[in-house]
């Protein structure tokens, strides 16, 4: 038995998220990212980095170039927790959004193959490609698989093209900050 896909059901579902994740972008955008204050943190952990890069470099043995390189160490640690705390309220509002979203598209479109896989995936990812589809063909491809790709593409094309990545923290003697 062949599933029949629409494409304008297709369609719905990739404007759906491309929609969905401009509009969680931008609130991100309007809450964190176009702050002053955060705009300032992150200028002080580049600065910061830069110096502790510096001072790695040239650090000795001495006591005191051992303290200024710990101090560093300490000031970027401090200035990515300031900067993730600063992401906390836009997040957790925009996640809550993003499943109010998915939930109210996941009722529309319960049900529809929106593409078909020119493969059968991997059991791991199969509960997620064929999520709510009746009959066992495993290249039918639900409204979640397809959307949360869609999002996972456009949110990192996103904060690439705006400078919005902020950098991983870092880790000193091999142990997480």
């Amino acid at each position: 038995m062949s599933s029949s896909i629409d494409l304008s059901t297709t369609a719905k579902v990739l404007l759906s998220a491309v929609a969905t994740t401009v509009l969680g972008e931008g609130l991100n955008y309007f809450l964190v990212y176009s702050r002053s204050d955060f705009q300032l943190a992150t200028a002080n952990l580049k600065l910061a980095t830069k110096k502790l890069d510096k001072a790695t470099e040239f650090s000795g043995e001495a006591k005191n170039a051992k303290r200024q390189k710990a101090n560093l160490e300490q000031r970027v640690k401090d200035l990515h927790s300031e900067l993730s705390f600063m992401k906390m309220k836009a997040t957790v509002l925009v996640g809550v959004l993003m499943l109010v979203a998915l939930s109210s598209l996941g009722n529309y479109f319960h049900g529809s193959v929106v593409a078909k896989l020119p493969f059968a995936p991997w059991a791991l990812v199969q509960g997620l490609s064929h999520r709510g589809l009746p009959g066992n063909d495993e290249t039918d491809c639900s409204f979640i698989f397809l959307y949360i790709l869609m999002g996972a593409v456009l949110r990192t094309n996103i904060h690439k093209a705006f400078g919005w990545e902020t950098a991983a923290p870092p880790m000193f003697d091999g142990k997480m900050a």
